[in-house]
């Protein structure tokens, strides 16, 4: 279990700009989708006025979830797989998973021509429909000493042996691909792509899922490996408090021990709920209107930046760089504003 760290004493003295040190608030916005929103064309003038002043710093790459671990301090070497599996278990029941844990998520594939695209995850799955179906797969690979767990509808788990040893790429770098190109990688590679293909026959004759087909719902055609490993050393974090929707967010947010919430619809409604003086994270995971990114959030914070209100702001946009801003940064004026999709 993760040792709860005490909130640090903020001694009350005025800063140079006359604000006192103890309010001061710090945030990190997570937005990894606006980057490739950027190549469509749009143009955000605040934003890219105010990323052309910033500062910028390397950052992860390799996706949203490396982006995370790097950004909660945890050591996990670049090239090595994110145990993934073990973090969110302990988000969705409560207790660490014993030994190495696969994720094993249901998702929606499509055959085209010689491919298999991966066209849908976080099916609306019921409880009921989930666990009818892993009670099946769980009959029909016990003498492999395979065990699958539906700890929620969207979210399977997997115990079987060599899974920390298995390589697969996460669920968010497959999705809308040809899973041809990803399949997991295991010694004894062609038994578990058997496996993998016996999963898909059992899924297709499934009885939760042919009704499902009849109410024109998608079926679960296939499940995702991936994400496998123990639970890491715990880190030790500065964030005084996490706001996301994201279910490995919040896991890392748990694990370390940070206090979590829900993100809140706009920064105005952000700017009104926080009240802990520190460093704060934000993640946006998917953004329904990229139009309105930059009313909902960036003139609030902008605005909030100019009044004291806020003393910093870093974007961290899925680019392999993070933006700094505070109010020294926006008064670089000399600085041209550049195109949204150059900058990211």
């Amino acid at each position: 279990m993760v040792e709860c760290r005490p909130l640090r004493f903020f001694v009350s003295t005025l800063d140079k700009d006359g604000y006192m040190a103890a309010e001061k608030i710090d945030l990190t916005l997570c937005v990894p989708g606006l980057s490739a929103i950027a190549k469509a064309g749009i143009t955000m003038p605040l934003l890219q006025r105010m990323l052309s002043r910033a500062g910028k710093v390397k950052s992860a790459r390799g996706g949203e979830e490396r982006l995370l671990f790097a950004l909660f301090d945890f050591s996990i070497p670049a090239k090595s797989p994110l145990p993934i599996a073990p973090l969110t278990y302990y988000l969705d029941c409560g207790e660490p998973a014993t030994g190495a844990l696969l994720r094993a998520d249901p998702v929606y594939c499509q055959a085209s021509r010689n491919q298999v695209i991966m066209v849908a995850a976080g099916l609306d799955l019921s409880m009921d429909e989930a666990e009818q179906m892993v009670e099946e797969l769980n009959g029909l690979f016990a003498e492999d000493g395979w065990c699958f767990t539906a700890a929620t509808p969207q979210r399977w788990y997997l115990r079987m042996p060599g899974a920390a040893q298995l390589q697969a790429e996460p669920l968010s770098q497959v999705l809308g691909k040809d899973i041809h190109q990803y399949l997991p990688r295991l010694e004894g590679a062609e038994t578990l792509h058997r496996s993998l293909t016996e999963i898909e026959m059992l899924l297709h004759a499934n009885q939760a899922n042919q009704q499902r087909q009849m109410q024109q719902q998608l079926p679960v055609t296939n499940l995702w490996l991936w994400g496998g490993g123990e639970l890491p050393v715990p880190p030790v974090c500065d964030f005084v408090q996490v706001w996301s929707g994201d279910a490995l967010a919040l896991a890392l947010a748990k694990y370390a021990g940070v206090p979590r919430t829900d993100a809140p619809e706009d920064a105005a409604t952000w700017l009104q709920q926080q009240t802990t003086p520190g460093r704060h994270l934000l993640t946006l995971s998917s953004l329904e209107n990229p139009l309105e990114f930059e009313s909902q959030w960036m003139i609030p914070l902008a605005e909030a930046l100019s009044s004291g209100r806020l003393n910093s702001l870093e974007l961290q946009l899925g680019n392999g760089y993070g933006y700094r801003i505070n109010k020294r940064s926006q008064r670089r004026w000399w600085r041209r504003t550049k195109p949204l999709g150059t900058l990211l």
